[in-house]
């Protein structure tokens, strides 16, 4: 979190593929804590790899930008478009997968 203090133009993506996501996002909201700066939290981007992540996060702390990463979901297309609506809160981003090679 050192670098979001000395930049404030960075933001942060985490890739925490692990169970372990609650507890380091709990090591970044105490950190920012104890610089009294709760607005670093603002600029952490949390990417997320299944819907249940989504709730674990908003468990430790409501990051207001999120990334739903699908390569390695297993969710049909119509289950992450009803997923996405019903999370209508976040902006949504599309990345159309290139067929050029």
């Amino acid at each position: 979190m050192v670098v979001t203090v000395e930049n404030p133009d960075i933001y942060i993506v985490t890739d925490t593929k692990e169970q372990q996501q609650a507890n380091i996002l709990s090591v970044m909201i105490k950190e920012a804590e104890q610089r009294r700066n709760p607005k670093l939290l603002q600029r952490i981007i949390l990417q997320i790899y299944d819907q249940p992540m989504l709730k674990t996060v908003q468990g430790v702390y409501e990051f207001p930008s999120i990334i739903y990463t699908l390569y390695a979901s297993k969710d049909t297309d119509q289950e992450v478009i009803d997923f996405v609506r019903a999370e209508s809160h976040y902006r949504r981003y599309y990345a159309r997968e290139s067929h050029e090679r």
